[in-house]
């Protein structure tokens, strides 16, 4: 009879066991779900259009992400910032233009779906002046004025509207160079909106810095360059026009 009571016993013992010991790794999870849930949502990020691995795509397109890669990691001034891709479009039959704006759009859409506060968003072949002009990235975006549009990081043949300019920013009235630039949340649906007209004119050359201009206008807000400028745009093959393109002067 005593060792079927202590047998019972035995069985109590593991019953209760494996119950406090369910219930203490729920605590734990829980603890992480908690804990997860209270971290702050990444507010920034890096987004770079590339036709590297693009099926049709010119032949100068290869490496050229990992390129602009290795640039940025040589600099070392986003080591904590994930840098994601967004993949370019190319089709022979579209017009100049019309690829770039597309995969713009869809870059947008990308940067919503993580939850982005603030991103910057390049072609493959830009490059940083300097390590301090990386470095200036960040808070340039950061701290521009409450009206911006975007943050213009390079271009050329500017036309500035220095009525709007700012110690550290140049109001633009319009200016070429959609390869380096940075955008806050609440005007990615603007943006995107202005480049959806875009693609529907018809036009013979698609222009994602005449939207720009568009949009600026019809909703008081303000197209900034960055003072000084943080990127270039070397020589390289140009994917809207199909041919060797020199580098160009930011400075007109």
């Amino acid at each position: 009879m005593f060792s079927v009571y202590a047998k019972l016993g035995m069985l109590a013992f593991v019953i209760l066991w494996v119950f406090g010991a369910y219930s203490a790794w729920e605590r734990v999870e829980e603890g992480h779900r908690l804990r997860k849930n209270s971290e702050p949502p990444t507010q920034e990020g890096i987004y770079v259009l590339t036709l590297q691995g693009v099926a049709s795509a010119d032949k100068h397109n290869e490496h050229r992400f990992d390129t602009f890669l290795a640039h940025i990691r040589s600099l070392g001034c986003f080591q904590d910032m994930h840098i994601n891709i967004c993949k370019g479009i190319y089709k022979s039959e579209l017009q100049p233009g019309y690829g770039t704006t597309q995969a713009y759009i869809q870059c947008l859409d990308h940067i919503r779906k993580d939850g982005i506060a603030e991103a910057h968003i390049f072609e493959d072949d830009v490059r940083f002046y300097d390590y301090e002009s990386c470095l200036g990235l960040r808070e340039k975006l950061r701290s521009a004025p409450k009206d911006t549009l975007l943050v213009m990081y390079g271009g050329h043949d500017w036309k500035y509207d220095m009525a709007k300019s700012v110690v550290g920013y140049n109001g633009v009235e319009r200016a070429w160079g959609a390869y380096g630039w940075g955008i806050r949340k609440d005007a990615i649906r603007l943006v995107q909106d202005g480049f959806r007209k875009e693609l529907v004119l018809g036009s013979a050359y698609i222009s994602p810095e005449n939207s720009w201009a568009k949009v600026a206008k019809e909703s008081g807000r303000t197209i900034y360059a960055a003072e000084p400028l943080l990127v270039e745009h070397p020589a390289s093959w140009s994917n809207t026009w199909r041919i060797p393109r020199q580098k160009v002067n930011e400075s007109l």
